[in-house]
């Protein structure tokens, strides 16, 4: 059994090797890499540049220069705002001294900016100007709380898994069922249980590997023994369904469409997670939510060991269900 297990599994490497399926597992790493190392780490520590006039008030610019954003002296608004229009600032700042009033006019299309430079700035004034018995609030986290990008990241990771193992892994197992392979195989001493456990495990070998190959190339700050876990029980479960849609579809082009849509379902509960509604409770039977969660306890954000526990009981029931139907259907299925 385990002999033509590992030979099944050594198939599937020499196909993967010799075919563009793994393009795709290594642009997906490199991709992910390359936003976290450069597009992210730029927006996070880029400063902010606004202009201002003679006009403006010299105790307001000096309170501005103290803090985090640049600012830059214009002889007039015109100069400013023909600036703002090439993009060389992110701002110009007006004072209108009759109505005592501050005012940052800002390109419309980068309008979440420029709400973030105004609320800097409302902030460095409230702290320059308020008494010190005034006390104030600030934000602590209950949890170590990571570089802000990095909260995108499992994400990410969860992408890594519907693309090699749902989106990739259907097409090639419907491949396989159209060119007759499938036939082949099960007219050989293999048996169908053999075949789902070594399709499983490749699917769980490319996934955890692509997720880890991901890691280090970003050098993500998250637990390796989470990702691992939550690696390998997801690429199991959509590993599952892409077995279920790539053997039930009659045709490859159809199971491509079927795992498509599987893909946007499963990415349906990151979309709506922050809103509030009454049945956001349901979001825990989509096994996408659940590996999201995993792989956000793996950067210590939340979560507890119960927690993590029905998390993993979901996942492993909903792969155990998809096996189930598979096997049913492979066994009455008489040809292929």
């Amino acid at each position: 059994m385990l002999r033509r297990i590992a030979t099944l599994i050594r198939k599937d490497l020499l196909e993967f090797c010799f075919s563009k399926s793994w393009i795709i597992v290594l642009m997906m790493p490199l991709f992910i890499g390359f936003l976290y190392l450069v597009v992210y780490k730029q927006a996070e520590t880029k400063n902010f540049t606004i202009a201002y006039t003679p006009n403006t008030d010299p105790t307001l610019v000096e309170v501005i220069k103290s803090s985090q954003i640049n600012i830059s002296l214009y002889p007039n608004q015109n100069t400013a705002k023909s600036a703002l229009k090439r993009g060389c600032i992110d701002g110009v700042l007006i004072d209108n001294p009759q109505s005592k009033q501050l005012s940052l006019l800002v390109d419309k299309t980068r309008a979440q900016e420029g709400i973030l430079i105004v609320n800097t700035v409302n902030l460095i004034l409230i702290n320059a100007t308020s008494r010190q018995g005034i006390p104030q609030i600030n934000l602590i986290y209950t949890n170590e709380q990571p570089p802000t990008r990095w909260l995108s990241f499992p994400v990410w990771l969860l992408q890594i898994i519907l693309t090699v193992c749902l989106l990739q892994a259907s097409a090639a197992i419907a491949d396989e069922k159209e060119k007759q392979t499938l036939h082949s195989l099960f007219i050989s001493p293999m048996s169908i249980m053999e075949y789902l456990i070594a399709k499983i495990i490749w699917f769980i070998i490319i996934g955890v590997t692509a997720i880890f190959l991901t890691i280090a190339i970003t050098k993500a700050p998250i637990d390796p023994w989470y990702v691992l876990l939550f690696g390998v029980v997801g690429s199991f479960t959509f590993g599952s369904l892409s077995l279920l849609i790539g053997l039930l579809a009659p045709t490859a082009l159809f199971a491509r469409a079927i795992a498509t849509v599987s893909y946007l379902v499963a990415a349906l509960p990151l979309m709506v997670r922050d809103l509030s509604f009454s049945w956001k409770e349901g979001l825990y039977l989509f096994p996408s939510f659940l590996i999201v969660k995993g792989f956000e306890k793996a950067l210590s954000i939340s979560s507890n060991s119960i927690e993590i526990l029905f998390w993993l009981t979901g996942l492993l029931l909903q792969a155990t269900v998809f096996l189930s139907i598979t096997e049913f259907y492979l066994q009455k299925k008489a040809d292929f």
